[in-house]
């Protein structure tokens, strides 16, 4: 190798360096002044103990364990989880009530408040703006609608209660009702076809959950050394990314609205179903949540919405039904304010920060007129 290509490829790995050097830099000042968030990865096994949430009910699996509290960290700060004595993050609350209206909210991490304090809630929201009991049997640990109908038919069905509000998570509601998407080892309710319906199974015998050790693979801690003590890495494994591939992400992103399949969808209506037939009259609301996905797809012109019109059309064939997309009352609420989607998002955190979670309480109280459920609207 002739001396001025070696110079040429030495300066060439300079400059490279200089900028590897430059970007770093760029983002551990960002992170210091607060502007992206950088993750803390575990590199050593630990011993975890089950102390707030685990596959612990006999019927619908993942579930919280009762009169529990643990604090879990994030890049804001801590959040604290408590649950109460039937096992939900909720208050103190009592079966039988005198009350006229009282309702049942059934979902998944975003109606448990995943990241965020209990008061910050679509449901505590609700209740303080209106003085009407709005019960949050809300939990994650990939919780679908077959656990929901499970939870409702074994739980929550005993509180007396006037309606019941649905919340319905397209990105993963359709997976979180598949058994290939899941470990076999997960204790949590399928459906199984049998003569043209479907009967609930389960993969593994129930079993109360014990203390289970978490191993890291050598490869894994290694990518965990190496995001901890570099920035620009951290940040591409974190999702603050998005904001440098959102414009091409925009151009191949299809809309969670738009992916599910038939068999997706049969066993999503069969437990609704089940859950309007056990509400037994009492009127059943289906709030669609979407996510920054079908925002993106959405400025992109890819958004169908085809989950929202297969489910008006359902309603429209099952007494005591209303379904509710909760889309158009973020796009409006963007429009009217002047905000990016991304505020209704933790920015650390795929789920509702707290002004997404007042946002989805609006369009409930607006969808909840004719119960004469009223409360305030947002002006923030």
């Amino acid at each position: 190798m002739g001396k001025k290509r070696y110079r040429h490829l030495v300066y060439k790995a300079l400059m490279i360096a200089f900028a590897l050097v430059v970007i770093e830099g760029s983002v551990r000042i960002a992170a210091f002044a607060g502007l992206c968030n950088i993750r803390t990865f575990e590199t050593k096994d630990q011993l975890e103990e089950i102390t707030f949430l685990g596959d612990v009910n006999p019927h619908f699996g993942a579930w919280h364990l009762t009169n529990a509290t643990v604090v879990v960290k994030n890049p804001r700060g801590q959040v604290s989880y408590a649950s109460n004595s039937f096992g939900m993050r909720d208050r103190a609350r009592v079966e039988a009530t005198t009350a006229p209206e009282r309702a049942v909210v059934l979902g998944d991490s975003f109606v448990e408040g995943s990241h965020v304090d209990a008061a910050d809630r679509v449901t505590d929201v609700l209740e303080k703006d209106t003085g009407v009991e709005f019960l949050n049997f809300g939990t994650a640990g990939h919780f679908g609608s077959i656990q929901e109908w499970m939870l409702y038919k074994h739980l929550a069905i005993r509180f007396d209660h006037t309606l019941v509000c649905l919340f319905l998570l397209p990105d993963n509601d359709f997976t979180d009702n598949d058994p290939a998407q899941h470990s076999p080892d997960r204790y949590r309710p399928y459906l199984r076809e049998v003569d043209g319906s479907y009967e609930v199974t389960y993969p593994i015998p129930f079993a109360a959950p014990t203390a289970r050790q978490s191993k890291l693979s050598s490869g894994r801690k290694f990518r965990h050394r190496m995001y901890n003590s570099w920035y620009s890495l951290n940040l591409i494994a974190h999702r603050d990314v998005s904001e440098f591939v959102d414009p091409f992400r925009r151009r191949i992103i299809k809309s969670s609205y738009d992916t599910y399949t038939p068999t997706d969808l049969a066993r999503l209506l069969f437990t609704y179903q089940q859950i309007v037939a056990l509400a037994n009259k009492r009127p059943v609301y289906i709030f669609i949540i979407p996510r920054d996905k079908d925002f993106m797809a959405h400025k992109a012109g890819r958004f169908e919405g085809r989950i929202a019109t297969a489910l008006t059309a359902f309603a429209k064939e099952t007494p005591g039904l209303d379904v509710v997309d909760l889309m158009p009352h973020f796009l409006a609420y963007a429009e009217e304010h002047d905000v990016s989607y991304k505020r209704f998002f933790l920015a650390f955190d795929p789920h509702w920060s707290p002004l997404g979670h007042r946002v989805a309480a609006d369009a409930v109280l607006d969808a909840l007129q004719s119960h004469d459920i009223k409360g305030p609207r947002t002006t923030l």
